[in-house]
């Protein structure tokens, strides 16, 4: 993932993504724990709610790896086939991390 590209293809400055990038990074970070209590209490309308939101984000930002991830779990979740998903939980809190990775790189 280049964030140099991503920035320039929604047409900003590297400095104006990366600010983005981390607010980003801060609300999925509070998005993902909202969306595995929700997975452990089976609650799919919640599962639905945050992996919409963190897909609507990440298609914003370019990043497709982590949307498609999310809206996979959008999709199952919506169909209330939560068992579908357990796998994608751990995918897209790996994905988010690689990106904060990635996101240090460039310092603060």
């Amino acid at each position: 993932m280049d964030l140099r590209t991503l920035a320039a293809e929604i047409g900003l400055e590297l400095g104006e993504f990366l600010e983005v990038v981390d607010i980003f990074l801060d609300c999925s970070g509070e998005q993902l724990a909202e969306l595995s209590a929700a997975f452990g209490r089976n609650d799919a309308g919640e599962v639905y709610a945050q992996s919409h939101s963190i897909k609507g984000a990440a298609v914003n930002l370019g990043l497709k790896k982590i949307a498609e991830i999310a809206e996979n779990m959008e999709k199952c979740s919506r169909k209330g086939e939560l068992s579908q998903i357990s796998g994608e939980i751990g995918l897209l809190k790996e994905s988010i991390a690689d990106l904060a990775d990635i996101r240090s790189s460039f310092g603060s």
